[in-house]
């Protein structure tokens, strides 16, 4: 039997988290404490017992300038001894049902390996949006650097939204944009904010990845520059919203979406590469 969670669910859930995923209690814990709603998660119920959950986050897509209410599909999951009976094929139907009835326009989720991409397409998911790569040394960006500030929450939502209207793609908003970057943050990560952009990493020896990288325009040397200033890594990899004329091969496919009406093509022209970046986990 599938149907929408309970509160009283939590505990089950948290117990095939585990089991699934195999993340520690803490981080578990921290989940369920700030992003778990029990109106939004669905589950599947086998021998009386729940053995397979996902969870459906608010927020939206912006595509060819226009946004719509979409739900972003996270930490679908089934115990092991139940796989391979289509219990997960079963609650991604009845996602997209729920969600139609609810008001949202599309379903977004990105793979977690790249097999998935065949195994969502099945349900109707299309490939739909991308992240853009890059890497640099220390010392390439000697420019003047952006002055860093204390992190601002709501301004880097605005910067995001800013970006991204013009670019397309995934957009958090207040509750969920401030989980994705305290998630970031409980992770081990760091946030470095400026006037001209914000960049959310996380440090690895004399190697700094970038999980994420909103740059105001024309303002990404002095983004890099103090990017160098605080990470002091020998190497940077960065991950950005793509642009025109970006190199096909340091563009990758990110994430997928499930379109749910008939009044917004999702479809992205062949210049466009709408941007999912800032995700969980």
């Amino acid at each position: 039997m599938i149907r929408i969670a309970c509160a009283a669910d939590a505990d089950r859930l948290k117990w095939i988290w585990s089991e699934c995923f195999g993340d520690g209690e803490p981080y578990i814990d921290f989940f369920f404490r700030n992003a778990f709603v029990p109106a939004s998660t669905i589950v599947s119920e086998e021998d009386g017992q729940v053995c397979a959950m996902l969870f459906l986050l608010e927020s939206s897509v912006c595509f060819q300038g226009q946004e719509n209410r979409a739900a972003y599909l996270y930490a679908a999951a089934t115990l092991p001894q139940y796989r391979s009976r289509g219990i997960m094929g079963a609650m991604i139907r009845f996602a997209a049902d729920f969600c139609r009835r609810t008001g949202f326009h599309s379903i977004v989720l990105v793979p977690a390996e790249e097999s998935l991409f065949v195994y969502y397409g099945r349900f109707g998911f299309k490939t739909a949006f991308y992240e853009a790569y890059e890497s640099f040394r220390a010392s390439e960006h000697t420019g003047p650097a952006a002055a860093m500030l204390p992190a601002d929450i709501p301004e880097m939502e605005r910067m995001r939204r800013e970006v991204l209207r013009q670019c397309g793609g995934l957009m958090w908003h207040g509750r969920e944009f401030c989980y994705a970057v305290h998630e970031h943050l409980f992770t081990g990560g760091e946030i470095l904010f400026t006037r001209a952009g914000y960049v959310l990493y996380h440090r690895d020896g004399d190697l700094c990845c970038v999980d994420e990288w909103i740059a105001r325009p024309d303002r990404e040397e002095e983004l890099c520059s103090a990017l160098e200033h605080s990470a002091r890594a020998a190497e940077y990899r960065i991950v950005r919203p793509p642009r025109a004329g970006d190199d096909e091969t340091a563009v990758r496919a990110r994430g997928m979406i499930l379109p749910l009406t008939d009044d917004h093509d999702f479809t992205a022209g062949p210049a466009d590469k709408p941007y999912i970046g800032l995700t969980l986990g």
